[in-house]
């Protein structure tokens, strides 16, 4: 039972966060559906790691990290490959 409870209680969580977690993501990149998928990403890895993040007031910081991070990860990796062509 206590998967389906924090099953639930993610759930709640991105309800509660998405809008902001996107509209965060778009003042990072400037692009709606870059900021979908950054918003995507963040929440994948907050999902797989719900069970580490013990105190329930960081789970905002733990997703804007990864939002962050996500998003500099994805960056770099045009910047590379503008520069290779």
């Amino acid at each position: 039972m206590e998967g389906e409870a924090a099953r639930r209680a993610f759930a709640d969580y991105f309800a509660a966060r998405r809008g902001a977690t996107r509209r965060l993501a778009y003042l990072l990149c400037g692009d709606w559906h870059w900021a979908d998928d950054l918003t995507q990403v963040a929440f994948m890895r907050l999902a797989a790691g719900w069970e580490r993040v013990r105190d329930p007031g960081a789970r905002d910081a733990f997703v804007r990290t990864c939002l962050v991070r996500a998003y500099l990860s994805e960056a770099r990796r045009l910047w590379r490959r503008r520069e290779l062509s």
